[in-house]
C-alpha cells in the first residue's frame, strides 16, 4: 500500500517545493554542521565506561531531578498562561495590542539573555587566566560589568527590533555581530598558558 498526496481539487494547483536556491545551500549546510558537530563531539568524548555509575551518583540524580521538576513546572506555566496569551495576541484585534506584544516580548528576551549570559564560567576563567594573578580581580570586574551592561541593553533593543522589523531581521542582526567581532579577537597576542 502506498500513500500518495491527495489530488488537487478543481481550481487548485499542486504545490511543489522545487529546488532550493543555490545561494542558500552552503549556509544551510554550514548551519547543520554547526548544530550537529557539538552533539557528535559530546557523544564521542563522553567517557562511556563510567557514564552509568556517574549517572547513578547522588549529586547527579539530585541535579537531574531538579532539572526535570523545573522543566515540568515551566512547561505547565507556559501552557496554562502562555497559550491563552499567545492566542489572544495572534487572533484578537484590540487597542494597545502592539504595545502589549512588545511588553510581553521584552521580558521574555531579557529573561532568555540573562539566563544564558549570567553563569558563563568559561569566560570568567579565560579572563582570569589571561589577566594573571595580580590583575585577575580587576579584569573579572571589568568583564562582568561589560557583560551585564550588554545583557541589560540588548534584550529591550532586540525586542523592539522583533516588534518593528520581525524575527528574521533580529536573527540576521544577531548573526552579524559575531562576524563583526572576529576581527577584535586578539589571536596574535595569545601566550601559551603552560
Amino acid at each position: 500500500m502506498t500513500l500518495a498526496a491527495p489530488a488537487p481539487r478543481a481550481g487548485e494547483t499542486a504545490h511543489h517545493l522545487g529546488r532550493p536556491p543555490l545561494v542558500l545551500i552552503a549556509p544551510a549546510v554550514l548551519a547543520a554542521v554547526l548544530l550537529v558537530l557539538p552533539l557528535v563531539t559530546l557523544v564521542l568524548d563522553t567517557p562511556w565506561g563510567s557514564f552509568w555509575s556517574e549517572l547513578r551518583s547522588e549529586p547527579v540524580r539530585r541535579a537531574l531531578g531538579l532539572s526535570a521538576l523545573t522543566s515540568l513546572l515551566t512547561v505547565l506555566v507556559c501552557v496554562v498562561l502562555g497559550t491563552p496569551l499567545a492566542w489572544l495576541l495572534a487572533r484578537v484585534e484590540f487597542r494597545g495590542r502592539g504595545l502589549l506584544r512588545a511588553a510581553v516580548a521584552v521580558p521574555l528576551v531579557v529573561l532568555a539573555t540573562v539566563l544564558t549570559v549570567a553563569d558563563n564560567g568559561l569566560a570568567f576563567t579565560a579572563v582570569a587566566e589571561r589577566a594573571g594573578p595580580h590583575w585577575s580581580g580587576r579584569a573579572l570586574g571589568a568583564q562582568n560589568t561589560a557583560q551585564y551592561l550588554t545583557a541589560s541593553a540588548v534584550p529591550p533593543l532586540a525586542g523592539l527590533l522583533v516588534d518593528r522589523a520581525g524575527y528574521a531581521a533580529a536573527f540576521a542582526l544577531a548573526g552579524l555581530f559575531p562576524l563583526l567581532a572576529v576581527g577584535l579577537v586578539p589571536v596574535r597576542d595569545e601566550h601559551d598558558l603552560g
